[in-house]
């Protein structure tokens, strides 16, 4: 795509009130945020995708969608496209870890370091990134589904393929195929999310974070969270405050 669409599109940051609720409604633009602080559930075609710190949404142009944030609102990176770069975005996605991520933690240093023109040079490879890793998956079997929440609970994989009467490789196989990555991987996903919600909207020290987020110490949160955002904590925090 010629580089012309995207530096019109409009980046701005977006905060939303605490328990706040916003009635169902669509915009006439496509549009990418990335959860910087808080929680948001957002209801599309009667299903309900909840997010955190680090998940990204991707949003085609008219998709109606009704909103509520948590019990501390929420913080996002908005990105809202112009029609020609728009069209490159089919359907309505989450992502909560991978290139997509990395690419809108880019965007949002480019903006921080550069302002919006630097950010908008950066939204290409977030577009990029989101065609190729658009996920083409049916829901997940209810007991891999099952499994996972088991593992949000603090299972192993043993315990909970054991609780789903599978072999362990046999869920983790299953896993992959409905979440497209392994147990583990995303259990370490879900503990850099915490991690960056703690670093946008708290003061506390990296070895607290670390601790709260389930990393066995601020090495292993630092080279984890280096490895899925392509930032360091600090860094993150740095570029998220507000």
């Amino acid at each position: 795509m010629p580089p012309g669409p995207v530096r019109r599109v409009a980046v701005s940051e977006v905060t939303y009130a605490p328990e706040g609720r916003m009635p169902p409604h669509a915009h006439r633009n496509a549009g990418i945020g990335l959860v910087l602080t808080g929680r948001v559930e957002e209801e599309v075609h009667g299903a309900t995708w909840a997010s955190e710190a680090l998940s990204v949404v991707v949003k085609p142009a008219g998709i109606v969608h009704e909103d509520r944030f948590g019990e501390r609102g929420a913080r996002l990176l908005s990105l809202s496209l112009p029609r020609r770069a728009g069209l490159r975005l089919e359907r309505y996605l989450w992502f909560h870890g991978g290139d997509v991520v990395r690419r809108g933690v880019s965007v949002l240093r480019a903006l921080r370091e550069g302002g919006e023109t630097a950010a908008r040079r950066e939204v290409e490879g977030m577009l990029d990134a989101i065609v190729r890793a658009r996920p083409d998956r049916a829901p997940p079997p209810p007991w891999v589904a099952r499994a996972r929440r088991w593992l949000e609970d603090g299972c192993t994989v043993a315990e909970a393929a054991r609780r789903v009467g599978v072999h362990p490789g046999s869920l983790t196989r299953a896993y992959r195929r409905a979440f497209g990555v392994s147990p583990v991987a995303d259990r370490s996903r879900r503990r850099v999310r915490a991690a960056a919600d703690l670093l946008a909207s708290t003061p506390a020290e990296l070895v607290a974070v670390a601790a709260t987020a389930g990393f066995s110490d601020q090495a292993h949160l630092t080279r984890v969270f280096r490895r899925e955002t392509g930032a360091t904590p600090g860094e993150f925090r740095a570029l998220a405050a507000e």
